[in-house]
C-alpha cells in the first residue's frame, strides 16, 4: 500500500470525524467504512473505553457475531492472558503477535469466542488520546494471515485521528447538554478539554475546584454566580471508576431549580454550611428577619418542609454557591463573559 493511499484515507476519516455535529453512531460507522477500503478483516469494531464502567462500550460494529462482541468489550477480554500482550504499547497487533509471550490455547477468549465462530486471525488497535487509554479498534477473519505491514501502517496512521474521535464522544457523553467538560486526574490537575474554546472557564472552574474541593467534603454538584453574571454556572463532578482514578467536570450556564433567584441560592448556601438567621445576615448585609422570609420561599419553591431537606436538595441539584467568598473572582466572570 503506498503512503499516498494510507495519507488520503487518514484525511477523509479526519473530515468525517471532525463533524462534532454529526450522530456518534454515524461517524463511527463512516470510520469502519474507511477502515474496510485498506483493511482486510471482514467484522471490525470501533469501541469506547467508559472508565466508570470500567468496560468497552461498542460504538459501531460491522458483522460481529453478537456474542463475540459482548466478550470483547466485557470482563472476558479484559481477564484474558492476551490482553496485557496485546496493551502493551500502542502498535497495532494480529493474534500471531502474542504468540511470542502466550499460547493461544491458554486463551479463553480464542478457544471460547473466537475458535467456534470460524475466525482464526484478529487485529487489535488501541487508541489513545494525550497517552490516555480511550478505546479500540478490533477485527476478525476467517483466514489464518496475520495483518501484514501496511494493514499496521495504515492503522498506525488512523489512531490518533480515530484516538481523538473517541476522546470527543466520551467528553460529549460526560456532559450530556453541558456547555463544557473537562477531565482532571487524582491532584485535581487538568488532563484534557472538551471543547477547546472553554479553556478560559475550564481554568477559572478548576482554580474554584481546587481551592474548595474535595477538602469540603462530597460536593458533587454546585454553582458559581459572579455578581455581575445573569444566569450561574452550575457544574457537575463525577469519579470515574478506573484504576487511573480522575474525575469528570461538566458545567452549563443555566438558571438554578425551582426559580431560585441569587439571593436566595446565596441563603442556600448558609443553610447547607450550617449558619443560624443571624450569621446568613450578618454575611449577606441584611436583617434576619428578611433571612426569614427568604427560606419561607425557598421552601415553598422547593415544595421541601424544613432547613434539613433544604440541604439535601441543594445538594442532589447543585443549588449550594461553591465558594461564596470566590463569587466575585475576576478570572470567573472574565471567563463566563468571554
Amino acid at each position: 500500500m503506498k503512503t499516498k493511499t494510507i495519507f488520503d484515507a487518514t484525511v477523509k476519516t479526519v473530515s468525517v470525524l471532525q463533524g462534532d455535529s454529526l450522530p456518534t453512531s454515524y461517524a463511527a460507522r463512516a470510520a469502519l467504512t474507511e477502515l474496510n477500503r485498506f483493511v482486510s478483516y471482514p467484522s471490525l469494531e470501533i469501541a469506547e473505553w467508559d472508565p466508570e464502567k470500567g468496560r468497552h462500550e461498542p460504538l459501531h460494529a460491522e458483522s460481529f457475531p453478537p456474542r463475540l462482541l459482548e466478550a470483547l468489550n466485557g470482563e472476558v477480554f479484559l481477564e484474558d492472558l492476551c490482553w496485557p500482550v496485546l496493551h502493551q504499547d500502542k502498535r497495532p497487533k494480529g493474534w500471531a503477535d502474542t504468540d511470542h509471550a502466550v499460547d493461544r490455547r491458554d486463551s479463553s477468549l480464542y478457544q471460547q469466542f473466537i475458535v467456534p465462530l470460524g475466525y482464526r486471525e484478529g487485529i487489535y488497535l488501541p487508541l489513545f488520546h494525550h497517552d490516555r487509554y480511550v478505546g479500540m479498534v478490533t477485527g476478525n477473519t476467517d483466514a489464518p494471515r496475520p495483518p501484514g505491514g501496511e494493514e499496521k501502517e495504515a492503522l498506525s496512521a488512523l489512531a490518533p485521528v480515530l484516538g481523538e474521535f473517541l476522546y470527543r464522544t466520551r467528553a460529549r457523553r460526560t456532559t450530556g447538554d453541558a456547555d463544557g467538560g473537562i477531565l482532571l486526574d487524582t491532584r485535581l490537575e487538568i488532563l484534557s478539554f472538551e471543547p477547546e474554546k472553554s479553556r478560559p472557564i475550564t481554568e477559572a472552574i478548576c482554580a474554584v475546584i481546587r481551592q474548595t474541593w474535595p477538602a469540603r467534603g462530597p460536593v458533587n454538584r454546585f454553582a458559581l454566580w459572579p455578581e455581575d453574571a445573569r444566569l450561574p454556572l452550575r457544574v457537575r463532578v463525577d469519579r470515574a471508576r478506573h484504576t487511573d482514578g480522575g474525575f469528570y467536570v461538566s458545567w452549563r450556564q443555566t438558571p438554578l431549580p425551582s426559580g431560585l433567584s441569587r439571593r436566595q441560592a446565596e441563603v442556600v448556601t448558609g443553610i447547607v454550611e450550617g449558619l443560624n438567621n443571624n450569621d446568613i445576615g450578618a454575611r449577606l448585609f441584611t436583617s434576619p428577619r428578611t433571612v426569614s422570609k427568604h427560606i419561607e420561599h425557598i421552601l415553598l419553591k422547593l415544595g421541601v418542609a424544613n432547613r434539613s431537606a433544604i440541604t439535601r436538595q441543594a445538594m442532589i441539584e447543585g443549588i449550594y454557591l461553591l465558594d461564596h467568598r470566590l463569587l466575585g473572582r475576576d478570572d470567573i466572570a472574565a471567563a463566563l463573559h468571554s
